[in-house]
């Protein structure tokens, strides 16, 4: 990570265009995650533990934790306890919510 400046990665959901700050390291996404529970707490298509953003070498991976309704990055499925990088402007599908993937530096 860039200590000057480092990569912030952000979630804007493409239909209600709230924008979800994911932390420096990552973290899980879910209505029981550690990444805004409060926003996906109502949404009982998301699973309790969703999916899970990693740090890893100057970008972030994302990985679908089993969830029951599925998580998509540009349309294609992940399968449980695939990772796959994520990139501006990809689209991620966590179960009914689209985000666009958008970075910025701090």
């Amino acid at each position: 990570m860039d200590t000057n400046g480092f990569q912030r990665l952000f979630l804007f959901n493409i239909k209600d265009k709230i924008v979800i700050k994911i932390p420096p390291l990552g973290g899980i996404i879910g209505r029981f995650g550690d990444i805004e529970p409060s926003y996906f707490e109502k949404n009982s298509y998301v699973s309790r533990k969703h999916a899970k953003l990693t740090y890893m070498r100057g970008g972030y991976l994302i990985e679908d934790l089993g969830s029951a309704n599925g998580t998509k990055v540009n349309g294609l499925k992940l399968y449980k306890n695939t990772s796959v990088h994520i990139r501006g402007g990809d689209i991620i599908t966590l179960a009914n919510m689209d985000f666009e993937v958008k970075y910025s530096f701090k």
